[in-house]
């Protein structure tokens, strides 16, 4: 779900309006806290006692912190690229290593019984349908990025206000609808553990 983000981001750069690439990721972080949660929590009670989500809110909170300080900085250049993907790896090893640990304890395949199949999810669809949809889907973001760049670029002019305030507002809502979707459709099934997860995770991306 944070494909979008990611791809916007490029995108701006590449127009050279790093305005929008940091206001969607601030503004979307945002949204994805008080939107994507709120909204669920309307629907649906999530507990999250059950669930040991607290290493992984820290881990959020440091990647925050590592952010706003880079920012301090005043630019973002290849050290702070470099620095912050060297992070997100040390964090998905992690993550990792911990599924691993939890699958050797026999958890996962007790838990796996459980679970829901996907809502639309087809078992038996063939490879060449599965490979058309992800062909499909690397085109189409791209090609979407750039339209919302270009259109974004647009509104800010004809406003006369920044690219950062679009980025952080009109940019950020329209990325932040995957992580709702999917976070909706958690909240509906009483899977507090994958809304949490998503949003925290799509956070750290």
């Amino acid at each position: 779900t944070s494909a979008p983000e990611l791809l916007i981001s490029i995108q701006a750069a590449r127009a050279d309006v790093p305005g929008i690439a940091l206001g969607n990721v601030v503004g979307s972080n945002t949204a994805n806290v008080l939107l994507v949660l709120g909204i669920p929590a309307l629907i649906a009670v999530m507990h999250t006692s059950a669930h040991d989500t607290r290493k992984s809110y820290v881990v959020m909170l440091g990647a925050s912190v590592l952010f706003i300080a880079l920012a301090f900085r005043g630019v973002f250049d290849w050290f702070a690229g470099i620095l912050m993907l060297l992070v997100l790896a040390v964090i998905l090893g992690d993550q990792a290593r911990e599924a691993l640990r939890h699958r050797r304890n026999g958890k996962a395949e007790a838990e796996a019984e459980d679970l829901e199949e996907p809502e639309g999810a087809d078992p038996d669809m063939p490879w060449w349908k599965i490979a058309l949809f992800l062909v499909l889907g690397l085109i189409g973001l791209p090609l979407g990025a750039d339209l919302l760049i270009d259109a974004s670029t647009e509104i800010a002019k004809m406003f006369g206000v920044s690219d950062t305030v679009i980025g952080l507002t009109l940019v950020a809502l329209g990325t932040s609808l995957p992580e709702l979707a999917t976070t909706v459709m958690a909240a509906i099934r009483r899977q507090a553990d994958v809304a949490l997860g998503n949003v925290i995770g799509s956070n750290l991306f």
